[in-house]
């Protein structure tokens, strides 16, 4: 059984021509982008649907993927115009895995990762579910597909001179476990330096980073752990970083698109104004999600303990 998602989401450009169509107040285009984050979310979070294939094998997950790509793209390439334009999203035309010398073989693989869960008792110890590997996967056709005009033609050349302006903006590193750790400064010293990047590098430097997790073998096993230092950053400056076109892909690739697999997200010395948004928006995210979100006012230092990853915080991240 193959379930797809494709009346479940949005396209950045659909969000900008709502935007564009209503009037541009900030009231207005809160509501969508917290309409925004609800549908992204619900799709990030999924749960398990009746008739999925599992395995532990993963040359057979990989088949039965491929096998359901194949599936879906003759079965849009037989219907009419619209249909046959719909199965473009599989050609991959727009991908990044040439640029971390990777294969297609190796997305799938990404996603076969972000899909499994732990079991006793059978080998290897966990489960692949195939069809929710599908889902998601074509979730990230789509956006590959629908928003790569924001980032494409991106080169390895111009992502090293974007990122070494952000080295002390975005770091990572491993903890004990092998998961990837994400460390992004908000803090005005890093930001100083960071301002001199337009919007867009600032978001195909983003873009880098969450495809960079997607291909880390540890963080395929092992999942990560996101943490921004908001340097009471208010909210209006905050969702300045980026446009609100590349705001909006880039929520729609990191929370419902990418393989990433999350352990926790961690928003520490967050102003009052974050909070208060974040508060409002809880209320749409489910509860089991929720668990794995933190935001704080303070510098963070008891989660850390409890994470275990307060020896791997980079010098200087915590003023």
């Amino acid at each position: 059984m193959i379930s797809s998602n494709e009346d479940d989401s949005y396209t950045t450009n659909d969000l900008l021509k709502k935007i564009d169509e209503l009037h541009p107040s900030l009231p207005t285009a809160s509501g969508i982008f917290i309409d925004v984050l609800k549908k992204n979310f619900k799709l990030a979070h999924e749960k398990v649907v009746e008739g999925d294939f599992m395995t532990h094998d993963m040359s057979v997950a990989l088949d039965h993927l491929w096998g359901f790509i194949r599936y879906d793209k003759l079965t849009l390439e037989s219907g009419n115009r619209q249909s046959k334009e719909k199965a473009i999203k599989w050609r991959f035309r727009r991908s990044l895995h040439v640029h971390f010398d990777k294969t297609l073989d190796d997305v799938l693989i990404s996603f076969l990762r972000w899909s499994s869960v732990a079991v006793h008792g059978i080998e290897g110890n966990f489960l692949m579910n195939v069809n929710k590997a599908f889902r998601r996967l074509e979730t990230y056709s789509r956006w590959l597909e629908n928003d790569s005009h924001l980032f494409y033609p991106l080169s390895a050349h111009f992502e090293m001179n974007a990122q070494n302006v952000m080295k002390d903006h975005v770091q990572y590193n491993y903890d004990d476990s092998g998961r990837f750790l994400l460390w992004l400064d908000f803090s005005p010293r890093v930001m100083s330096n960071v301002q001199v990047l337009s919007s867009k590098e600032r978001y195909c430097a983003l873009v880098w980073i969450m495809h960079l997790m997607m291909f880390d073998e540890k963080a395929q096993r092992n999942g990560s752990i996101i943490v921004r230092n908001a340097s009471k950053m208010k909210t209006k400056d905050y969702f300045a970083y980026l446009s609100m076109d590349m705001c909006l892909s880039y929520y729609a690739l990191s929370l419902s698109a990418c393989s990433v697999k999350v352990v926790y997200d961690i928003t520490i010395q967050a102003h009052w104004s974050i909070c208060v948004f974040f508060s409002t928006i809880s209320r749409f995210i489910p509860a089991r999600v929720l668990e794995t979100i933190g935001i704080r006012e303070d510098d963070g230092k008891e989660d850390f303990k409890w994470l275990c990853i307060d020896q791997f915080i980079p010098n200087g991240f915590i003023s």
